[in-house]
């Protein structure tokens, strides 16, 4: 992750299973319509062991975007998955995209 020092303004949390394909250019819209808000974003990708690479996609995009990564065991579902990336966001505001 960047070495931002400052809270983001929002976090957005992604309840991941199986979106290796669209994964990035969801980030990456999040990101610029964020900066044209000038808004700071943060984006917690919840992965639930997606076999399709998923979740080496979410730690790729760490290099580029304040992206927080958690990676889960086994598929256990999108209402814990919620409840995990909201305990991990730092954000003030935090909202979640299904």
């Amino acid at each position: 992750m960047r070495a931002d020092i400052s809270l983001p303004d929002f976090s957005v949390v992604v309840p991941t299973y199986n979106e290796c394909d669209r994964l990035g250019e969801l980030v990456e819209r999040i990101f610029s319509v964020s900066r044209v808000h000038h808004l700071s974003p943060e984006v917690v990708i919840v992965d639930d062991d997606s076999p399709d690479g998923t979740g080496e996609r979410a730690e790729a995009l760490r290099e580029r975007f304040r992206v927080r990564v958690i990676h889960r065991a086994s598929k256990l579902g999108l209402a814990t998955a919620v409840l995990a990336g909201i305990a991990a966001a730092t954000g003030h505001l935090v909202v979640v995209m299904d």
